[in-house]
């Protein structure tokens, strides 16, 4: 049987993923997100991406910047192939994402992704779906099972109707995410139970940036060897609310290989609750520190995936990151105190020790 890998791409601050599937004798290729794409002439995505000769299956899970460049710099150079290299599309948001007309940057934005989607889509080379929500049917897939659980079909509804009032309103500035930057300091020396036992904040549909993450699509892929919760930037309380509602409980949790944790581990986006009907031991973490007034991960997540109420302790946490620790701590603080060993995990930063079905470039 061949081994379905999962590959972590480094991306800065963003998500970039590439999942190779098989599922008895059916492959498959799944693009998961293109990071920032701040130089293509050196950015791995963009590498690793045009190595793949046909993709089965590309997902920008939502329209922040740090998920959706890469992505969209790939449609860009690919649009007027004869054969347009994916096969399928989820692209909730491309109608709001502008797409120059030609490849000069200084071209007038006559388009936006939607229509140069739609061009591809009736030429007959792609599928293209603008509307993937909860339980989003994926029974044609042959490669993997995959479930999408968020957003939920009223969530998307509700970005659709009023992502662009927001952005038209007077006076409106989009709302920046300080992740970590509020707390770093405070909560440096703080002991990760007290740290856990914390109260979040709930999203608000009305501020720009959760309103964008409330929308990003998160799903569970299995496939052979290989089985993941890919939870893009969304929020905790969606994502618990459907798998309660599918029997998932504390006596009868979610068991993946891997949980891709929310927001490059921002504390809002992650809850005890959530954790404690997930059976997982193996966390992925993407972010080189964050950039300009973000920080991220947060220790706080941290504290919560070690210290959830349901956590077996006996087993070690494993958390992988696809840069150093050492590069990400310049950034946000020293994240693991000497005293913090007793949680029991273990640090994978950048390539050490992975499991077979885990590739951190």
């Amino acid at each position: 049987m061949s081994q379905s890998v999962l590959t972590f791409l480094p991306a800065l601050h963003g998500d970039a993923f590439i999942i190779h599937c098989y599922k008895g004798y059916n492959e498959g290729y799944i693009v998961v997100d293109g990071g920032p794409n701040r130089n293509p002439n050196l950015d791995p995505f963009i590498s690793e991406v045009e190595n793949i000769a046909h993709i089965d299956l590309m997902i920008m899970t939502h329209q922040d910047d740090d998920h959706l460049v890469g992505i969209k710099k790939y449609i860009e150079r690919h649009k007027d192939d004869v054969m347009f290299p994916v096969d399928r599309l989820w692209v909730n948001s491309a109608r709001f994402v502008d797409m120059p007309e030609g490849h000069n940057l200084s071209a007038v934005k006559a388009n936006s992704m939607a229509d140069t989607l739609r061009k591809i889509g009736d030429a007959g080379k792609t599928r293209w779906t603008d509307a993937v929500c909860a339980d989003f049917d994926t029974s044609d897939i042959t490669f993997a099972d995959i479930e999408v659980i968020a957003p939920s079909a009223k969530t998307l509804g509700l970005f659709f109707d009023s992502y662009e009032a927001l952005l038209s309103q007077k006076g409106q500035e989009p709302a920046i995410d300080l992740s970590a930057s509020e707390r770093v300091e405070k909560d440096r020396d703080i002991d990760l139970q007290t740290l856990s036992e914390r109260g979040k904040a709930s999203p608000d549909p009305g501020n720009y940036a959760n309103l964008v993450n409330m929308a990003s699509i998160a799903f569970i892929i299995r496939c052979d060897g290989l089985s993941a919760l890919m939870l893009g930037d969304s929020f905790p309380d969606e994502v618990e609310a459907y798998l309660r509602d599918k029997g998932y409980s504390e006596e009868n949790k979610l068991a993946v290989d891997f949980v891709k944790v929310s927001h490059h581990g921002s504390r809002n986006n992650i809850s005890n609750t959530l954790l404690d009907i997930i059976d997982c031991v193996n966390y992925l973490i993407p972010t080189n520190g964050g950039e300009k007034r973000s920080y991220h991960p947060d220790r706080e997540t941290l504290a919560n995936i070690l210290c959830h109420k349901e956590r077996d302790r006996g087993m070690p946490a494993h958390f992988f990151f696809n840069y150093p620790l050492t590069q990400i701590e310049r950034r946000v603080g020293k994240l693991f105190q000497d005293d913090d060993a007793k949680f029991n995990y273990v640090i994978h930063d950048h390539k050490n020790e992975l499991p077979n079905n885990l590739s951190i470039l």
